[in-house]
């Protein structure tokens, strides 16, 4: 068998089982004994062949039907992270600084900030919305911040920590946004909901509020 046919049945084999080249082929642990070539049936036609059966019997079908749906699904509800309803404001702050492990340097190679310099990103670019963190599976969260943004719901920055995106962007008729598997509330260290997140100087505020508080923007 020519190596280019190899890479063929491998790759088949890869997408249909999942497995990887790692997988696929032994480790060479030498050998042990009398050795016999095997006749080695075409592996490619066997493959074809229970392609075309599960076309023919529609089983391809069914797992394509299947995909979609777990694509679709997904859209609908990405995973999220679900943490409890605020029942006291907390106010907390982030600093965004970091510190610089390599150099930046121009396009010219030269270097403008060394290895070691301390970046606060709030320097070159500020947080001109304020942005608003809720899980849409909660109704008295989803209330407290359509009250919040609906005069003016691009003011916000609205991000669902979970639920379903595309039936409340549809029902409220504005762009939202969904932090998958908790990205930004983890970074920000928000430990309930609803949260909102401003600016100030050089740091981000961060506001945990209880939605019977009758919290009013500051």
């Amino acid at each position: 068998m020519n190596d280019k046919r190899l890479k063929i049945i491998t790759l088949i084999v890869m997408l249909i089982t999942g497995m990887t080249s790692s997988n696929i082929f032994a480790k060479n642990l030498g050998v042990f004994g009398r050795t016999f070539e095997i006749d080695e049936p075409d592996l490619l036609e066997q493959i074809m062949a229970k392609l075309k059966e599960q076309e023919a019997n529609g089983e391809l079908e069914k797992q394509r039907q299947e995909m979609v749906k777990r694509a679709k699904e997904y859209v609908q509800r990405p995973t999220g992270v679900s943490l409890p309803r605020a029942e006291k404001i907390n106010t907390h702050y982030y600093n965004p600084e970091l510190v610089l492990k390599d150099a930046v340097r121009d396009q010219n190679g030269a270097i403008l900030y060394p290895p070691g310099t301390t970046v606060n990103p709030l320097d070159y670019a500020s947080l001109t919305n304020p942005m608003v963190f809720f899980d849409a599976d909660d109704e008295t969260q989803k209330t407290w911040v359509w009250n919040l943004i609906k005069d003016n719901p691009l003011s916000y920055i609205t991000l669902l920590t979970n639920g379903a995106v595309i039936d409340t962007m549809k029902e409220w008729n504005t762009r939202l946004y969904f932090d998958q598997r908790g990205t930004y509330v983890e970074k920000f260290n928000i430990r309930t909901l609803p949260a909102v997140v401003r600016q100030e100087g050089r740091v981000l505020r961060i506001d945990e509020i209880p939605p019977e508080s009758g919290y009013v923007e500051q």
